[in-house]
């Protein structure tokens, strides 16, 4: 592994990588949790960019604000989250996958509402910087 900074020009990184993953189950959690709000890029984005890596780093100012943007209350993001959880491995209801994944969440939020407070990098799949 080729070393890599977490801080740019005194930004923490935003790390982005290609996707090689089906994220829909991911991107059905982020709709139905933000209203949309961060579900409104194109399908060809959301197949050929992820936030979900090894890497990242959480600003706690930022986690809160983002909850609070999209709930009342820390307590009621827990409830929503888990309870979509219960829902969907109960036996016998079919429901499309959804899955909750605070990387995707955070790094589409942090890119959406902070992005000229952070850096992108770009990281290729074996987690190098890309050039």
């Amino acid at each position: 592994m080729k070393p890599f900074n977490l801080f740019v020009d005194e930004k923490p990184a935003l790390f982005i990588k290609p996707n090689g993953l089906d994220e829909s189950a991911f991107i059905r959690y982020i709709s139905k949790a933000t209203g949309g709000d961060l579900a409104t890029w194109t399908e060809n984005e959301y197949a050929t960019t992820s936030y979900i890596s090894d890497f990242m780093l959480f600003k706690k100012s930022w986690v809160n604000e983002m909850i609070l943007k999209y709930f009342n209350s820390i307590d009621e993001f827990l409830l929503f989250s888990t309870t979509i959880t219960f829902w969907r491995n109960i036996p016998g209801i079919r429901r499309k996958s959804i899955f909750m994944s605070e990387y995707e969440m955070y790094g589409r939020y942090v890119d959406k509402y902070h992005s000229n407070e952070v850096y992108r990098q770009h990281i290729i799949q074996n987690y190098e910087p890309a050039i």
